[in-house]
């Protein structure tokens, strides 16, 4: 059976993921890196959750549609740099 959870950016109930994704140590380890390194690009995020598996982005409420965009590649930046350090 599978579980829901409330979307708030939809307003409505969703089908959630099966399991947490990247659950554990691994997990944690992996979300703090891209947390790290979006700091290091000036991207607010941090992770929340039971089991850090949950990345916030604190954006201020008047982000203009280019500085969201701005944030997004970073994040992708971020993302790819702690994958790449992973690989080594």
């Amino acid at each position: 059976m599978s579980r829901t959870v409330h979307c708030v950016y939809l307003d409505r109930d969703a089908e959630g993921l099966p399991r947490k994704p990247l659950p554990g140590e691994l997990g944690e380890r992996i979300y703090n890196e891209i947390s790290a390194e979006a700091f290091k690009r000036g991207l607010l995020a941090e992770t929340a959750g039971a089991d850090d598996q949950v990345m916030k982005f604190l954006a201020p409420l008047t982000i203009s549609e280019a500085e969201l965009n701005q944030g997004l590649d970073i994040l992708d930046e971020a993302v790819d740099s702690a994958a790449a350090a992973r690989k080594g």
